[in-house]
C-alpha cells in the first residue's frame, strides 16, 4: 500500500511534468524537489523490504536446521528403540533356550528312572 501511494505520487509528478513547469511552480514544490522526495522514499521502501525479506531467509534458514536436527533426533531414537527390541529379543531366546536345556535334563531324570 505505501509503494502504491508512492507509484500514485510518482504519476501525479509525471502529470505535472507534462502540464509544464508553470504548474508545478504554482503550487509551489519545484518539480525536481517532488521527484527527489519521491526517490528517497522509493529507495527507503526498498532497503525496508530487502531487509525484511533476509530476515525471512534467516527465518527460513533457521527453520531448515531445526527441523534437521528434530529429523536426526527421531532417527537417534528409532534406532535407539530398535536396539532395545532386538537385546529384549535376544534375552527371550536365551530364556527359552535355557528353559528347553531344564525340559530336556528333566526328560533325562526321567527316562533314567
Amino acid at each position: 500500500a505505501h509503494v502504491q501511494a508512492h507509484a500514485q505520487g510518482v504519476a501525479q509528478a509525471v502529470q505535472a511534468a507534462q502540464s509544464g513547469a508553470g504548474l508545478a511552480a504554482a503550487s509551489g514544490v519545484p518539480l525536481q524537489a517532488a521527484v527527489d522526495s519521491l526517490r528517497s522514499d522509493l529507495q527507503r521502501e526498498s532497503a525496508t523490504r530487502v531487509e525484511f525479506s533476509q530476515d525471512s531467509i534467516e527465518k527460513i534458514k533457521e527453520l531448515h536446521g531445526l527441523i534437521a536436527q528434530l529429523n536426526s533426533r527421531q532417527e537417534q531414537e528409532a534406532l535407539s528403540r530398535q536396539q532395545q527390541l532386538a537385546d529384549q529379543a535376544s534375552q527371550r531366546q536365551a530364556r527359552f533356550a535355557e528353559g528347553e536345556r531344564g525340559v530336556e535334563s528333566l526328560r533325562v531324570e526321567l527316562e533314567t528312572l
